[in-house]
């Protein structure tokens, strides 16, 4: 917010700094809710039995490599 030609009164700045700090625990709150999902997807795949298991970190690699290109293609590809 730009204070040039204003002179807010203490209630303002202080109605504002709620509203601020209001804004941050939405957004926070809204994070959090988005990581437990994603986790609790994660999780479920992992009972589902939907993961891979590597043997070396160049495995996984050349996993993500092909993965990557995977979807690179797919998304080139027309609709």
């Amino acid at each position: 917010m730009s204070l040039i030609g204003r002179s807010p009164n203490a209630s303002e700045v202080l109605r504002d700094g709620l509203r601020l700090g209001e804004e941050r625990e939405e957004r926070k709150a809204a994070k959090l809710e988005a990581f437990r999902d994603a986790a609790r997807k994660g999780f479920d795949a992992i009972d589902g039995g939907e993961y891979h298991d590597f043997d070396s970190a160049d495995e996984l690699d050349r996993y993500l490599v092909d993965l990557s290109e995977a979807a690179i293609k797919s998304d080139a590809a027309p609709a």
